[in-house]
């Protein structure tokens, strides 16, 4: 038997066997859900037949039930108003400051800038009993809600902001004032977001480039940052001439097998231990030096695209499996509503690719799995991105 008819005949058994157990679960859920509806209209019948509920005496009283409860309930949602007004009164006459919940301090405000836009810089304030480090990589944290909402950059301890203050970050925030300055347009938000990053860099000389986090619209504003500016924040998760180095390159393609010339590819990985760049892994944050974790490269005419990099070691996976090397990929690109999210393999890693929990549930189809490869080339590695078409790449559901 082929592998083909074997894969088909697998799958039928499986099929099978889920039908049985669907149709059985079924048929108990509903048997259940009709006793439990036999029972509730027997307790409603009950009660109807205690009191008689269309008398006239117990029409009166409902009514009157009704009437306080509907008083009640009004004074409560017109006194809620009341205090939503005097706490918006009150924010306005304290000049609309940034709804923060930890303390902070204005590092550059955009207004003042050459092209002046609504946003600014902040330094965020360590609360008591918590000590940051100068010298660790600095967060900024573009979170325009932050400036009039509580959004999920700074809204609570448990936050971006508290997670990378308790790692030992310096930490910054973008927000933005409500209404923007004349004739502000989103190159010189662009050019404010590169002052502000080149601004953290200069406040911390001897540190990692900074970690930038761009929430909700931000997002948007933080890859037109990344893709302007790769000398902020760029195709390089090492610096070049770092020692064991690699480079992976590759073209974004259409379903025509065209270049895609106006695309972006985001990469987030380990380092060559298998630890992340990041207060929330597991293990506990290290410090990797110059090591981001992280990559932004727009595409070239020609889709064209390429990082340097570290190759990553294996991960820990669930159920206390071992993922294999990879890079998480996201991709973006005109007409892409959202993200498509993939993942880089490496092709010459046959040994732990085989336990990887991701490829293992591919080997039925392995014409797939390979677009999850990349192959050795000429100073690193290939990876094709296809968006469409035939050996489309496979991306994830997230």
């Amino acid at each position: 038997m082929n592998d083909t008819a074997r894969a088909l005949s697998e799958s039928q058994d499986l099929t099978t066997k889920v039908g049985h157990v669907l149709q059985t679960r079924t048929k108990i859920a509903l048997e259940r859900c009709a006793k439990r509806v036999r029972q509730a209209a027997e307790r409603a019948g009950a009660e109807l037949m205690k009191e008689p509920a269309l008398l006239p005496w117990n029409a009166w009283s409902n009514a009157a039930r009704y009437a306080v409860d509907f008083a009640q309930r009004s004074v409560l949602l017109w006194d809620t108003l009341r205090q939503r007004g005097n706490n918006f009164l009150e924010h306005e006459r304290q000049g609309l400051p940034p709804v923060l919940h930890f303390e902070y301090e204005v590092v550059m405000d955009g207004r003042t800038l050459a092209r002046p836009v609504n946003y600014t810089l902040l330094r965020i304030v360590p609360p008591e009993g918590v000590t940051v480090d100068p010298l660790r990589r600095p967060y900024v944290i573009i979170d325009p809600r932050g400036g009039h909402g509580p959004g999920i950059g700074g809204f609570k301890d448990d936050s971006q902001v508290g997670v990378a203050l308790r790692a030992g970050h310096p930490v910054y925030f973008v927000v933005f004032h409500p209404e923007p300055e004349p004739g502000q347009t989103l190159l010189d938000v662009s050019a404010a977001e590169r002052e502000f990053v080149h601004h953290v860099r200069e406040l911390h000389p001897d540190s990692p480039k900074p970690a930038i986090v761009g929430n909700c619209q931000a997002g948007w504003a933080a890859m037109m940052l990344a893709a302007s500016n790769p000398d902020e924040t760029g195709p390089l998760v090492v610096p070049e001439g770092t020692e064991g180095a690699i480079r992976i390159s590759g073209r974004m393609l259409d379903g025509a097998g065209a270049g895609i010339p106006d695309g972006l590819i985001e990469t987030w990985q380990a380092d060559p231990d298998g630890r992340f760049a990041h207060p929330d892994d597991p293990r506990g944050a290290v410090d990797q030096g110059e090591f981001r974790g992280f990559a932004r490269c727009p595409t070239e005419a020609d889709g064209g695209w390429s990082i340097l990099t570290l190759k990553p070691g294996p991960v820990p996976g669930p159920g206390n499996s071992i993922q294999a090397p990879h890079l998480t990929v996201s991709v973006f690109a005109r007409g892409l509503l959202q993200r498509l999210v993939t993942r880089i393999y490496f092709g010459d890693e046959e040994e732990l690719n085989a336990e990887d929990p991701v490829l293992s549930s591919l080997r039925h189809a392995d014409d797939v799995s390979k677009t999850l490869l990349a192959e050795p080339a000429e100073g690193g590695y290939r990876f094709d991105i296809r968006l469409q078409g035939e050996d489309e790449t496979l991306f994830f559901a997230i």
